[in-house]
């Protein structure tokens, strides 16, 4: 008899958010959605109850108990490096709020451990690993997801022991290391917290609490008054990022009248 499960949540990720994290629960979720589209008779085939599920993915240590009984994944995030794009890795500035937006391009691999009871199988399931990948790497790369990845393709191992994957180093186990080179491109802003002139190392080595530094919000144009005079000088306005928003007010003394224009941010 058939059972119904609950949906996954989306996946909710902050810029401030640790992308080593997200980079993997990413990764894992497209496995599991990649052996979970396979015929319910397949033996890699994932559902998210362990009772129906013949394959089990995850991201952390596995215990023997687990991997005894059907063929497990893991997946562990190698090293990142840095890339530095641009100067300052510098994309943009806002000149009214002094916010910063700056990128940079992240380089690395995810090892994908496949562990399995014979070698046939363990080799079998790292195939549907690094095949699955490539052929589906257009739908890693959509937007939000890895710039790059698995190209040109992804490096399998030969078949070997699990090592210190598996509590216990049981010898009927095989490991098949899957290693997925990719590309990441991160981005986060930068706001600032104090005026220009005192912005300087004092702000972490005067005050035992950085949080206690005196902060000023630095001051912002907000409406600008043009007050134009009737004259025989012509004027000629000039597109900006302001909106006109003009206003009459007549003096009355009988010698002039005085136009007075708002200018106001869009």
């Amino acid at each position: 008899m058939s059972e119904a499960y609950v949906r996954r949540g989306p996946m909710v990720w902050n810029a401030g958010d640790d992308p080593r994290e997200y980079l993997t629960t990413l990764y894992i979720r497209f496995l599991q959605g990649f052996l979970n589209q396979t015929p319910q008779d397949h033996e890699f085939h994932w559902e998210p109850s362990p009772e129906l599920s013949k394959v089990l993915i995850r991201g952390d240590v596995l215990d023997r108990e687990y991997v005894e009984k059907f063929p497990s994944i893991v997946v562990v995030l190698g090293p990142l490096q840095s890339m530095g794009l641009v100067i300052d890795n510098f994309v943009r500035g806002n000149l009214f709020s002094g916010d910063r937006y700056h990128t940079d391009l992240l380089s690395g691999a995810l090892a994908c451990y496949a562990i399995a009871g014979n070698e046939a199988m363990a080799s079998r399931l790292g195939h549907y690993i690094s095949h699955g990948t490539v052929a589906m790497r257009r739908l890693l790369e959509s937007p939000e997801g890895f710039h790059r990845i698995a190209r040109p393709g992804a490096f399998v191992n030969q078949p070997s022991p699990p090592g210190a994957l598996v509590s216990g180093n049981p010898e009927s186990l095989v490991m098949v290391q899957v290693s997925v080179p990719f590309e990441y491109q991160f981005f986060w802003r930068n706001t600032e917290v104090a005026k220009p002139q005192d912005r300087g190392l004092e702000r972490i080595t005067k005050y035992p609490r950085a949080a206690d530094y005196p902060y000023e919000t630095p001051p912002r144009t907000q409406d600008v008054t043009l007050q134009v005079r009737q004259g025989a000088n012509r004027y000629r306005a000039v597109g900006s990022r302001f909106r006109l928003d003009p206003f009459t007010d007549d003096t009355g003394d009988g010698n002039r009248t005085v136009h007075r224009v708002s200018l106001r941010r869009k």
